[in-house]
């Protein structure tokens, strides 16, 4: 499921509040690495990112829409030669939608532009939007203020309604008939539900806040009807702080708040069992129980970057955070236990999501998409090297920590100069007839069709520096001489770079939180 949040961005001034691991805040573990599986260049900013929830296929928001399949592999681009800005499937798999500044675009999976529907005035844009969970409908809000649901299948207006006054998110009820906007003005916030058919308002609500100017972020509609969840904030610079409110989703009587947080809060998630709502702001995170009972809270030394996500079985929040390590993605249990953390990435987390099977996160950085799962406690996969790299002498390449539990039917290298080579074994041995540097790739194909990929670089010159040394690049490795860190691959094309894995399973700054607009349900 992915989170939809408002279109609207904001300045912020990095803070560097220490990592707080006191009684009742989250605390550290047993931590396992989250390793690279695979990398995409996508060649231009990746805003957003959705995997199917039949966990076949993936789709990113970059300069156009491409679609993968769950090992990396490119499998269709839209060709729409245009910025974008989010995407998500529909909940039964079989379309995905895409937002282009103005324009909602749908697909089929196979590739194919079913529709697409267009703002009205030419001065707005499409703020948010959002499947219905039956996926027979499409929900979007716009900076012109209106409400639209849209028939998924031809793009007919299903209701049309415009409610005066600034809207920052909307999200579904399960029973696709009802639908929550939150707006904002000058003066207040709150949330308008309409019964969708009709188009009628169901209720409205102002949410409260202690100061001004009052700013609504998120809503979100959670599951079994729980309540409608609200973030708001209000103030402005060091004195902005924020809360997340719980509404009664018949009448939309006030439940309970959260506790003040540091800074706006911007962005609520509810867990998939409804047992736990998440209320984010760009320096704090703090979990909520039944009644609004605070159950953990951390304060981080840096910025939250994204939304954080829960895992498809809400056993698990992942929070991508710039943090005193980097850019990383951590991995808190439901009771707030650290119990995993990615190696740093090369640029600001816009986006992440959980693969359906709950085996990996799919995060969206710079000009790159990865996927991220735990390491397996054994090292992560790689190619070694040994031997001396000049031209003409014999380099041997070895395939480490592949999973053999599938039984591997063949290795597959590409040794960057042209050459290729087929192996039974996870070992090879190439020379080079020209010095510079190469990428070495290898693909292990598996007999149930499956396959898992790796990559390295070398850089082989006309002398040998010491005969025989070992030049190791585990997956992810610190980032040596011959080893790129991860987002140190081809840049201006679409390729797989750094690591790849088995199948199966706007435009932002370091000063700058983008929140996801389009979700999935």
């Amino acid at each position: 499921m992915l989170k939809a949040v408002n279109a609207l961005a904001i300045v912020l001034l990095l803070t560097s509040l220490a990592l707080a691991l006191t009684p009742g805040s989250a605390s550290e573990g047993g931590v396992s690495k989250w390793v690279t599986r695979w990398v995409l260049n996508a060649g231009s900013n990746v805003w957003s990112v959705s995997w199917s929830p039949d966990g076949e296929k993936i789709a990113i928001a970059a300069g156009d829409i491409i679609v993968l399949g769950a090992s990396g592999d490119i499998l269709w681009r839209g060709g729409l030669e245009r910025d974008t800005d989010l995407v998500a499937w529909s909940p039964d798999s079989a379309k995905v939608a895409l937002v282009s500044g103005d324009t909602l675009y749908v697909f089929g999976s196979e590739g194919s532009e079913l529709w697409e529907w267009r703002v009205s005035d030419s001065f707005d844009y499409i703020k948010s939007a959002e499947w219905s969970p039956d996926s027979s409908k499409v929900a979007v809000i716009t900076s012109g203020s209106e409400v639209v649901v849209l028939d998924s299948s031809n793009g007919d207006t299903v209701m049309r309604t415009d409610c005066g006054c600034g809207l920052a998110s909307l999200s579904w009820a399960q029973d696709s008939r009802r639908l929550a906007v939150g707006y904002y003005s000058p003066e207040s916030a709150g949330v308008i539900a309409y019964g969708v058919t009709g188009g009628n308002v169901l209720w409205e609500r102002t949410i409260s806040v202690p100061g001004s100017p009052p700013v609504l972020w998120d809503i979100e509609w959670g599951p079994r009807d729980v309540g409608v969840a609200v973030a708001t904030g209000w103030g402005k610079g060091e004195d902005a702080r924020g809360k997340a409110t719980v509404l009664k989703t018949g009448d939309g009587e006030v439940m309970w708040e959260s506790p003040i947080l540091v800074r706006d809060c911007h962005a609520v998630a509810w867990s998939p069992n409804g047992l736990r709502l998440a209320t984010a702001s760009f320096s704090e995170v703090a979990v909520l129980g039944e009644g609004g009972a605070l159950l953990w809270r951390l304060n981080v030394s840096g910025v939250v970057t994204a939304p954080p996500a829960w895992s498809p079985n809400s056993s698990t929040l992942a929070l991508p955070v710039d943090a005193e390590e980097g850019f990383v993605v951590k991995v808190f249990s439901a009771d707030g236990e650290l119990v995993g953390i990615s190696d740093p990435l090369s640029a600001w987390v816009e986006d992440l999501a959980w693969s359906p099977g709950g085996d990996g996160v799919l995060v969206a950085y710079g000009e790159h998409v990865a996927l991220l799962s735990p390491s397996g406690g054994e090292g992560a996969i790689g190619i070694v090297v040994a031997g001396d790299l000049v031209v003409g002498e014999g380099i041997r390449f070895e395939a480490i920590n592949i999973p053999d539990e599938w039984g591997v039917t063949e290795y597959s290298w590409d040794f960057g100069d042209g050459t290729d080579a087929v192996t039974a074994s996870p070992t090879a041995t190439h020379s080079y007839s020209s010095p510079g540097t190469y990428t070495v790739r290898v693909t292990v194909a598996y007999g149930d069709g499956s396959s898992l990929r790796a990559e390295r670089t070398v850089t082989v010159t006309e002398r040998a520096s010491t005969p025989g040394t070992m030049h190791s690049s585990p997956a992810n490795g610190g980032g040596t001489e011959e080893t790129p860190s991860p987002g140190r691959g081809v840049q201006g094309a679409v390729v797989p770079v750094i690591l790849g894995a088995a199948v199966g399973a706007v435009a932002a700054s370091a000063l700058l939180l983008v929140l996801r607009r389009f979700r999935g349900v």
